[in-house]
């Protein structure tokens, strides 16, 4: 019988509406229905400045878990102790920590493609995190590494003009990104950002990399963070190195 998955606790306090939407969007891939998060301030707030609602009428709608729930499964996690994480190709539930990943491959991943986009990694705080990267990278005089394409699609219009309106569009570009509107992309293997042969790695922050999805070549999924890093390293890594 299928379930849905709630995610609550102190650790969702931290996270940003975005982060939340990927976090539910992914909820499929544990065999769930979908995935839900009880609305707090965070929630209210944006209403209130998307909508143009009061708290009050935003408040009065918020649905929140009976104290007396019971639920066909209960798993805590601290979320301290979660390191890492990156999907082998084939499968969106093949995640081993990032930190195993050449021990357990028995070399380095060198990567063609680095992609962040689609609705996992193509929010305003996904931008936040490509900008970190490639601001110190930047500092550094690093840009992406010879060989590698690296792309960023905005998951929305609303998105790009966030990222003009901090200047990451031209961080993007002096590093050497090209730059996409919103669309939909190299998810479903529409537009620049796929795989042309099978000989091709891409690291990506799409939300599932089935064989054949984005192209015939092998997909990795990570953080925005490790998309960023692994241009400009030219392999999958957790932070810059060059």
């Amino acid at each position: 019988m299928g379930k849905v998955l709630e995610f609550s606790g102190p650790g969702l306090s931290n996270l940003s509406l975005g982060e939340r939407a990927t976090l539910t969007n992914m909820a499929v891939e544990a065999g769930a229905f979908t995935g839900i998060i009880a609305a707090d301030d965070v929630v209210v707030d944006y209403l209130m400045s998307a909508r143009g609602l009061s708290r009050e009428a935003v408040a009065a709608r918020v649905v929140l878990p009976d104290e007396d729930a019971r639920y066909a499964f209960s798993l805590a996690l601290d979320l301290a102790e979660v390191p890492a994480m990156v999907a082998l190709p084939g499968d969106p539930r093949g995640g081993i920590p990032l930190a195993l990943l050449e021990q357990q491959l028995g070399a380095e991943v060198r990567i063609d493609i680095a992609y962040g986009g689609s609705c996992t990694g193509g929010k305003a705080s996904d931008m936040d995190l490509y900008a970190s990267v490639i601001r110190e990278a930047l500092a550094r005089g690093l840009r992406v590494a010879p060989g590698v394409l690296f792309y960023l699609q905005f998951g929305s219009q609303s998105v790009r003009r966030y990222a003009a309106e901090r200047g990451y569009i031209e961080l993007f570009e002096r590093v050497g990104a090209s730059l996409l509107d919103p669309s939909c992309g190299a998810c479903i293997r529409a537009g620049p950002g796929t795989s042309t042969s099978a000989e091709q790695v891409t690291i990506s922050a799409v939300n599932r990399n089935f064989p054949g999805r984005s192209g015939p070549g092998r997909v990795y999924l990570a953080s925005p963070l490790v998309i960023a890093a692994s241009a400009i390293a030219g392999k999958i890594v957790g932070g810059l190195e060059r």
